[in-house]
């Protein structure tokens, strides 16, 4: 996991080198923010108050000049 936030010091996380690829997860919700995952497969996402979500993959491969988006 990479969180979206900064780590305080001495913990940055870890360093992001080349060759390694990450998928950004973006979540969008009509409602609530607040979410709970399926017990039973530990995997769907749901919103508690029930209204409609949104949740896609990019994939994200880190190059030794930058980044470069590999798939939507």
């Amino acid at each position: 996991e990479i969180p979206n936030f900064r780590i305080r010091w001495p913990h940055r996380g870890i360093k992001l080198r080349p060759g390694m690829t990450l998928a950004v997860e973006p979540m969008i919700n009509m409602g609530s923010n607040q979410i709970y995952t399926d017990q039973e497969n530990e995997w769907e996402v749901y919103t508690l108050d029930g209204k409609p979500s949104a949740q896609w993959e990019i994939q994200v491969l880190v190059t030794e000049d930058g980044t470069e988006v590999i798939s939507w």
